[in-house]
C-alpha cells in the first residue's frame, strides 16, 4: 500500500516556519578535537556540562565551536550545519553545553546548541 502521487519530487519550497536557524540542535558531534587549541592547550576535552558558543568568524575554513570560559576553540561543526552561517549573518547566535566527552582512545566531544535572536 501506498499513497498517491505524481512520482516526481517537484520542487520543495520552505515555507517562513521552516527557518532551520531556532532548530535546536542537539548531540552534536564536534569534528578535529584533538587538533584544535582547546585540546592542544589542556590536553584533556571539556568537563560535561561546560558551556559554549559558536564563533560568529568563519575558523580556518569552517565554522567553530569555542569554550566560553576560555575562548579557546574545541571543536568544528560537521558541514551539513554549514547553514548557520546565514543564520550567523542575520543576526542569530548559537550558545549551549557540552552534552558528552571522552578523551580516550580518541578525544569526542558532542555538543547541544541553541540559536538565540
Amino acid at each position: 500500500m501506498g499513497s498517491a502521487g505524481s512520482g516526481t519530487f517537484g520542487n520543495y519550497k520552505p515555507s517562513k516556519k521552516d527557518d532551520q536557524c531556532m532548530n535546536d540542535l542537539e548531540d552534536v558531534i564536534l569534528e578535529d578535537v584533538a587538533r584544535l587549541p582547546y585540546y592542544l592547550e589542556n590536553r584533556n576535552v571539556p568537563s560535561l556540562m561546560s558551556e559554549v558558543n559558536v564563533i560568529r568568524e568563519v575558523y580556518d575554513g569552517r565554522i567553530a565551536v569555542e569554550s566560553t570560559d576560555d575562548g579557546l576553540v574545541l571543536g568544528l561543526l560537521p558541514t551539513e550545519y554549514n547553514y548557520i552561517l546565514t543564520c550567523l549573518a542575520k543576526g542569530i547566535s548559537y550558545s549551549g553545553h557540552v552534552s558528552y566527552c571522552i578523551d580516550t582512545p580518541i578525544p569526542k566531544v558532542k555538543v547541544n546548541l541553541y540559536g538565540n535572536k
